[in-house]
């Protein structure tokens, strides 16, 4: 997937907050940013905006792609960040993320941050399990 311009990136960024969307004679514009005709058409082409200029479904996810570098697809549902020890984590992986969310969530808020805590500290500790042992 090709990367959008800049502009591209800002006029869709400006239409998913909720700019009016006009169109003028060659381009379209929304919150300041003019757009030509032709990028426009390739927005509505990859399905991220529609004809009328309205922000699609697929819109949010595709502004998120286009600001990553590699494996966007993969990182649009990652949140990394850096421990005090350098690592970088993913913090939508969590094991117990699942049980605390939804309507009705199994787990009380308090209860997945012990668990998160006793996680780290078997991460750092280096207690996953083995395949073999280990004398």
């Amino acid at each position: 997937m090709p990367r959008a311009s800049g502009e591209a990136q800002r006029l869709v960024r400006a239409l998913l907050a909720g700019a009016e969307f006009r169109r003028g004679e060659g381009a379209v514009e929304a919150a300041g940013v003019t757009l030509p005709e032709a990028e426009f058409r390739a927005l509505v082409a990859e399905g991220v905006l529609g004809d009328d200029g309205r922000p699609r479904p697929e819109a949010r996810s595709w502004v998120k792609r286009q600001m990553l570098d590699d494996d966007a697809f993969a990182a649009q549902h990652r949140t990394e960040a850096v421990t005090a020890e350098g690592m970088r984590i993913n913090l939508e992986e969590s094991p117990l993320a699942r049980l605390a969310s939804g309507d009705a969530p199994f787990l009380a808020r308090h209860q997945v941050e012990a668990g998160e805590r006793v996680r780290r500290l078997c991460e750092r500790a280096q207690l996953q399990p083995r395949v073999t042992m280990s004398y």
